[in-house]
């Protein structure tokens, strides 16, 4: 697992506002999870 444990909520929610990626992969691999620290930019 590459990410760190302290940014997902019960292995389903991720915040990291560090991470610009709007999708990342599970911690089990099996889909994608959205990135919730990191808010699409306004036009």
């Amino acid at each position: 697992m590459s990410e760190q444990k302290s940014h997902w909520i019960l292995w389903l929610v991720y915040i990291n506002p560090e991470d610009k990626r709007v999708f990342v992969p599970l911690p089990c691999r099996l889909g994608l999870a959205v990135n919730f620290g990191n808010p699409p930019e306004a036009d």
